[in-house]
């Protein structure tokens, strides 16, 4: 399971400099991490300095700055908001 960014991240950029996969990138609003290129270490979560990355649980996390609140998150999202 991917590791996720909530909304209590402070775009520092430690974790981009930590993860060993080249899995986060920046976001409008905050860091995102590609579950495609997660390895699930954890080192990212450990050198967070606001404690803003945890494990996923499995759930997509949407993205509220690509979110349309269109409801068809249900399915597939139009602007492929969906960060898990």
């Amino acid at each position: 399971m991917a590791y996720v960014i909530t909304d209590d991240c402070i775009k520092c950029g430690t974790c981009v400099d930590e993860c060993p996969s080249e899995a986060i990138s920046e976001g409008d609003t905050k860091y995102v991490i590609n579950p495609d290129l997660c390895v699930d270490c954890g080192t990212c979560a450990d050198a967070c300095p606001c404690s803003a990355i945890s494990e996923g649980d499995g759930k997509y996390v949407i993205d509220a700055d690509l979110c349309l609140d269109c409801g068809a998150c249900a399915g597939v999202c139009p602007v492929d908001a969906p960060q898990a």
